[in-house]
């Protein structure tokens, strides 16, 4: 009795609510536990009931009305009746899928007969993912899949570029909840092998000291250097985003305590924060564990993550280094010299680096073949037991709940906007849509790689504003990726392509989610921040045309590892030049003109001609040269006015 009493009373300290969050989160840790340790179930079980459980703990967590603290009963406190109702129609659907997966499992799709509970399920599946879009992403995501649904349903009925036959309510039931091609495609089966597994480890190694540890090499690095915190941002955030794969969550780590220094040494406020998001996106495209789309783009492309993470290397560390650089200018142009010493002090890195070996068997487990999804569970066991090994610094039970419980809320954000665009899948594909897309591309590219390119950049840079990033890498694969395959770019490196422009978007306005909070540390305006850090992955922009033109530097593409090597010399002195002409700063300040001819001699450089390559390498190098004589000349004239 006393244990219950105990019970009793750390669930009401605690609130119904986060007490059945807890209990969600068991649960989905034991459902995992069971796929993979005892049995896996068939795809078209776990799947749903991975899914169930996802969308209940998304409600748990953002309820449709939650009172504000001291604000007196309304009516809207019976909303609550509604929430009543979504986990009533989750558990209905946990039920039909387990009492009728025999049937699933054996029948031949859109030819055996429906049942009529097989309308009502495919209408709650549908009613739910739109409610939980709309409370977790917001009306943008629940706009375009009901716009694609429309397109769907009202095909007969639209202009003869667009029309199709259109469906049925036994269709549409078929298609989105009674196989592999819907709502419980192969986007949310993926979060079921593996993604849940990695999440899990993400955070419990950034919350075990993992990811403190990587921060703080990020600051000791660049302490006593001009700059200091700028570049404490690039490198701390490139190594957090090793592991974390997530923008905002960067932005929110490390942005804390770098922009707030940034701005002592004289960045001003918008600049700071486009520093910070510019470097924390990069994180999700930085190995070994990127955004959550990389592991869909292993099961899209049909090859193994190894080979994912093995072809981002080079472009990932060109991205950083040309960060890296530019913020090294702008800390020239600011004369940001200040020492990161007298700003912060980090504590002993050595005695905590053994933190980091969790990471190092998670990679190891990978190089070794293993399956990602032992790979992962190989690392959380790591995580755990070298966090016992910290004696009296271990972290408790209860922060380790903590951890489960927050990386089970980022489970969940992967699934719900990957069932959503299961609707938009399966509404493209079987209208037919894809094609007609693919069709209208290669009539506007022409034959013209460059002009596919530049519109499937567009169309990435477009859905990402409006998408998160992985809904917007799902659908751009289904749009664009066929047509430049078509134009010659094989299907990993047209894939790579869309899902950089995808990440980017994550800086771009009007909707540019890595910026706003960044500007909302840094107290910038959101607007002037977001077009900054625009502005300043602009250079990052070189990276994806450069091996689409040269798949060469995508490691793992060729054996010719010298011109690999002369591929990514190149990339980096067009990078080099191209920081210099958007901080404009080199060894002296530069002027608007000299700004576009240095931005044109990088744009040459990456031109697929050699003539021209090696043209805008001679204008740059020529350009730093005469910029060198200046300041020698300038220093030569104040050191005559000081004497």
């Amino acid at each position: 009795m006393d244990l219950f009493a105990k019970a009793r009373g750390a669930i009401k300290e605690a609130g119904v609510r986060q007490s059945l969050i807890v209990v969600a989160t068991i649960v989905f840790v034991l459902f995992q536990s069971y796929l993979a340790f005892i049995r896996p179930l068939h795809p078209l079980l776990q799947t749903p009931l991975h899914w169930v459980i996802a969308l209940i703990v998304a409600f748990l967590i953002h309820p449709i009305y939650k009172r504000p603290e001291g604000a007196p009963e309304s009516w809207k406190d019976k909303l609550f009746i509604i929430d009543l109702g979504l986990f009533a129609a989750l558990i209905y659907c946990a039920i039909y899928f387990i009492s009728q997966s025999n049937r699933l499992t054996h029948r031949v799709a859109y030819l055996d007969p429906l049942l009529p509970i097989d309308y009502i399920t495919a209408v709650i599946a549908v009613i739910i993912i739109l409610e939980a879009v709309r409370r977790v992403l917001g009306w943008n995501l629940v706009v375009f899949v009901a716009i694609f649904m429309a397109y769907f349903w009202l095909g007969p009925y639209l202009p003869n570029l667009l029309r199709h036959r259109g469906t049925t309510i036994a269709r549409f039931t078929d298609l989105m909840v009674m196989g592999t091609d819907g709502i419980f495609g192969l986007t949310v089966a993926v979060s079921v092998s593996f993604i849940y597994h990695f999440v899990i480890f993400g955070s419990l190694f950034a919350d075990m000291g993992g990811g403190n540890v990587l921060t703080d090499i990020g600051f000791s690095v660049s302490k006593g250097t001009a700059g200091g915190p700028a570049k404490a941002a690039v490198i701390a955030s490139g190594l957090l985003g090793m592991v974390s794969g997530s923008a905002t969550a960067n932005v929110t780590t490390t942005g804390v305590i770098t922009i707030p220094m940034m701005k002592k040494q004289g960045y001003p406020a918008h600049e700071a924060g486009a520093i910070e998001a510019v470097a924390s996106t990069g994180g999700q495209i930085m190995p070994p564990i990127m955004g959550a789309s990389a592991f869909l783009m292993a099961e899209i492309v049909g090859i193994s993550y190894l080979s994912i993470c093995v072809s981002a290397i080079i472009p990932a560390l060109c991205y950083y280094f040309s960060v890296f650089v530019l913020v090294t200018f702008l800390a020239k142009r600011h004369r940001a010299r200040q020492s990161m010493a007298a700003v912060i002090k980090t504590p002993p890195i050595l005695p905590r680096l053994f933190l980091l070996i969790p990471m190092l068997v998670l990679i190891y487990c990978v190089l070794t073949g293993l399956s990602l999804q032992r790979s992962a569970i190989w690392g959380v066991f790591a995580v755990i037991a070298f966090n016992f090994l910290r004696g009296g610094k271990r972290v408790r039970f209860g922060q380790i709940m903590e951890s489960l419980v927050q990386a089970t809320k980022n489970v969940a954000n992967v699934v719900i906007p990957t069932s959503a665009c299961g609707i938009v899948i399966g509404s493209i594909t079987a209208s037919g849509l894809a094609n007609r897309i693919s069709t209208i591309l290669e009539s506007v590219g022409g034959t013209s790689l460059f002009y596919a390119l530049v519109i499937a950049m567009l169309g990435c840079m477009v859905l990402g504003m409006a998408l998160p990033t992985l809904a917007a890498y799902i659908i751009a694969n289904i749009l664009f990726a066929t047509p430049l395959v078509r134009l010659g770019m094989t299907p990993l490196t047209a894939n790579l392509f869309l899902f950089y422009f995808g990440i980017f978007a994550q800086i771009t306005p009007p909707v540019c989610l890595a910026s706003f909070a960044a500007a909302g540390i840094a107290g910038a305006n959101s607007w002037k921040t977001g077009w900054t850090a625009f502005f300043f992955a602009l250079v990052s922009f070189l990276v994806p045309y450069v091996f689409a033109y040269h798949p060469e530097v995508l490691l793992g593409v060729t054996a010719d590892y010298h011109y690999t090597g002369y591929l990514i010399i190149t990339l980096l002195c067009g990078s080099v030049i191209a920081c210099a002409a958007i901080a404009g700063w080199i060894y002296v300040p530069l002027n608007a003109f000299e700004r576009v001819l240095m931005a044109a001699a990088a744009v040459a450089i990456i031109v697929p001609e050699t003539l021209s390559t090696v043209l805008g390498l001679i204008a740059g190098a020529v350009f730093f040269a005469i910029c060198h004589m200046r300041k020698k000349r300038r220093m030569a004239g104040e050191l005559e006015i000081g004497q």
